[in-house]
């Protein structure tokens, strides 16, 4: 595999922590940028973890709108009931 070398500017926390928790760099530009692409919709990088937040989302978003239903729902009984 060809690799190509990037430069990139990091805060002095991330810094830290990268070291406190022996994570290298090259590995946290490949898992972050594999999360990018799976929320990009390549499907090569859809793994399993990005299909669960997706979903979860989608749950979040789906409650929200269940909520605003049943609240409309309330304020029509009660104006039919007054």
């Amino acid at each position: 595999m060809t690799t190509a070398i990037k430069s990139i500017s990091i805060s002095i926390e991330f810094d830290t922590l990268a070291k406190e928790y022996k994570i290298s760099w090259s590995k946290a530009a490949r898992v972050g940028m594999s999360l990018m692409l799976a929320e990009e919709g390549v499907k090569d990088y859809d793994n399993n973890l990005n299909l669960f937040r997706k979903m979860r989302g989608y749950q979040i978003e789906l409650e929200k709108l269940l909520q605003k239903a049943d609240n409309i729902k309330e304020a029509k009984n009660e104006i039919h009931t007054g």
